[in-house]
């Protein structure tokens, strides 16, 4: 009998606080924000889609074609085509970023040894067709840099 008041008691209890939250939200002021004209601003380690920043005066990126990002790529949305220069060594060739099946874990960023990915604060990312979510980061030139704030911090600065 003594256990069945007290489950009552505790039922009543988390009744009021539930009820006590909902009638605090009634009286807040609302937090809408109207889309096309305002924007919501990102905190700075916000994930967005993937990029291989350039560098502005030589415009070449960091990548050495390690292929650790695409190891390590839990659901295979990174794929590195690479090919031998002139003195042996790998150099990237084609850089394909399926954006279709990236969860946004940030994984390949934090194994670069090299610097030379970002997650970018772009989330506008929508298409009509699904092959418009198959980027070729290789190819991106310096007007993403600059429409994303300019130069990239390196991640010991973050």
């Amino acid at each position: 009998m003594l256990a069945m008041a007290r489950e009552s008691w505790e039922a009543s209890v988390n009744l009021c606080k539930g009820l006590g939250v909902t009638l605090k939200q009634l009286f807040a002021k609302p937090v809408t924000v109207q889309y096309p004209e305002e924007r919501v601003v990102w905190p700075d380690r916000t994930r967005g889609r993937l990029a291989l920043p350039r560098d502005p005066q030589t415009q070449a990126h960091r990548c050495t074609a390690c292929l650790m990002c695409e190891k390590i790529c839990p659901n295979g949305s990174i794929e590195i085509t690479t090919r031998p220069n002139e003195a042996g060594k790998r150099v990237l060739d084609d850089y394909v970023f399926h954006l279709e099946r990236c969860t946004f874990c940030g994984l390949c960023v934090e194994t670069c040894p090299f610097d030379a990915l970002r997650m970018t604060h772009e989330h506008e990312i929508a298409v009509r067709d699904r092959s418009g979510l198959v980027l070729h980061l290789q190819q991106e030139t310096q007007v993403f840099n600059e429409a994303w704030r300019g130069a990239l911090p390196s991640k010991k600065d973050a």
